[in-house]
C-alpha cells in the first residue's frame, strides 16, 4: 500500500485503465471469435447464428431507408441483402462473420498506436448493437455496458510516455 501512496494516484489510475482495456480486449476477442467459428463455443455460435437471422433484416431496412433518401431504394436493399449483409440465403452469416472479424481486429488495435481507431469502430459497432436490440425489444444492456467502457477509454487520456532520450541543444 505504501508503494501506491508514493507512486501517487497516477499509478492506480493507470492500473485501472489497463484493467478496463484488458476487459474490453477479452470481451471483443471472445465475442468476435464466437461469431467467426463454432470452434470456440458451439452453443454460443449457434445462438448467435439464430440471432443474426433477426438482426439482418433490421439492417436491410436501414439500408433501404438510406437508399430511399438518396433515391436508390431497390439498389440499396439488393446490395445490403445479397452482398453486404447476406448472400441471399437469409441466414446473415456474412454479416455475423464480418462483425466478428471487425471486433477481433479492433480489439487487437487497442494494443497498437491505432488504439483510438479501434475504440471508435467498436463504439460504432456497439451503437449498432444497441439499436438492433432495441428494435427487437430485447435488453440492450450488454452492448450498452461495453459502449460505456469504450467511451471511458476514449475520454480517458493516455499517459504521456517519456522517451528517455536526452534533449539535444
Amino acid at each position: 500500500l505504501e508503494t501506491y501512496k508514493r507512486a501517487g494516484t497516477s499509478t492506480i489510475v493507470a492500473m485501472f485503465r489497463g484493467l478496463i482495456t484488458a476487459l474490453v480486449i477479452f470481451a471483443f476477442i471472445m465475442a468476435g471469435a464466437n461469431k467467426v467459428t463454432d470452434a470456440v463455443h458451439l452453443e454460443t455460435y449457434q445462438f448467435l447464428s439464430q440471432g443474426f437471422k433477426s438482426f439482418g433484416p433490421i439492417w436491410v431496412k436501414v439500408f433501404k431507408d438510406i437508399g430511399k433518401t438518396i433515391g436508390q431504394e431497390s439498389i440499396a436493399a439488393d446490395l445490403a441483402d445479397k452482398y453486404l449483409l447476406d448472400d441471399g440465403s437469409k441466414t446473415y452469416q456474412l454479416m455475423m462473420k464480418t462483425v466478428g472479424i471487425s471486433e477481433m481486429v479492433c480489439a487487437a488495435l487497442l494494443l497498437t498506436p491505432l488504439r483510438m481507431l479501434g475504440l471508435i469502430v467498436l463504439a460504432v459497432n456497439m451503437a449498432g448493437a444497441i439499436y438492433t436490440h432495441i428494435q427487437l425489444q430485447d435488453s440492450p444492456m450488454p452492448p450498452a455496458v461495453l459502449l460505456g467502457l469504450i467511451i471511458a477509454l476514449l475520454l480517458w487520456p493516455s499517459p504521456v510516455r517519456k522517451s528517455g532520450k536526452a534533449k539535444s541543444s
